[in-house]
């Protein structure tokens, strides 16, 4: 995602400039960590939040096949 993407290229750019010894750097890997976790289980109910969706049109469907 573009979020985890941003974050990624922020804790580059403090490890380049600060060092991966800094506190700088420990703490946008965090950062990057909680926005990646985050992004992921996102992704995660988005899915499962579709799959529900797709049986509900589904049934929706053969319920109108059956009423005609």
């Amino acid at each position: 995602s573009s979020h985890s993407a941003a974050v990624t290229a922020l804790t580059t750019a403090i490890g380049l400039i600060h060092g991966a010894g800094s506190s700088e750097f420990a703490i946008s890997v965090i950062f990057s960590i909680i926005v990646m976790f985050d992004a992921a289980g996102v992704r995660r109910h988005a899915g499962i939040h579709a799959t529900v969706l797709n049986l509900l049109i589904e049934d929706f469907q053969q319920l109108i096949q059956e009423i005609k």
